[in-house]
């Protein structure tokens, strides 16, 4: 009988920190705020940026990697880094979808072995003129 109760509290147990993993997020955030003139040149962009620290400590044997995705009726763009903050350029009106994949990589094989993804930050493009 404790055997039976022990496997069920370590199952529970288990769940409960798996489940707790798949809820973790890192946040993003505009330095410039959320509505930013559209255009071409360099002051028509969103400075990006992650607020808090990504969800897992670094290990000495692994790097991380940034996948920055943006959406926005005119197309898509995706950006691979290896650093926490992105410029993205607004050359259209409309909103724009941001977010991050933060993927831990092993830096011998290449091969990532956690990832997690930020929240979704909207930016507008405006008409200043």
């Amino acid at each position: 009988m404790r055997k039976i109760i022990m496997t069920l509290v370590m199952a529970t147990g288990l769940a409960t920190l798996a489940y707790g993993q798949m809820g973790m997020v890192t946040t993003i955030s505009s330095v410039n705020g959320n509505q930013i003139c559209y255009g071409l040149e360099a002051e028509n962009c969103a400075f990006i940026k992650l607020v808090t620290p990504p969800p897992l400590p670094v290990p000495s044997t692994a790097v991380l990697n940034y996948t920055w995705t943006v959406t926005h009726a005119n197309g898509s763009w995706t950006w691979h880094t290896n650093h926490p903050e992105r410029t993205v350029p607004i050359p259209f009106p409309g909103v724009y979808t941001i977010q991050v994949k933060i993927e831990y990589v092993r830096r011998l094989t290449g091969r990532p072995f956690a990832a997690f993804w930020s929240n979704k930050l909207f930016v507008t493009g405006i008409n200043c003129n």
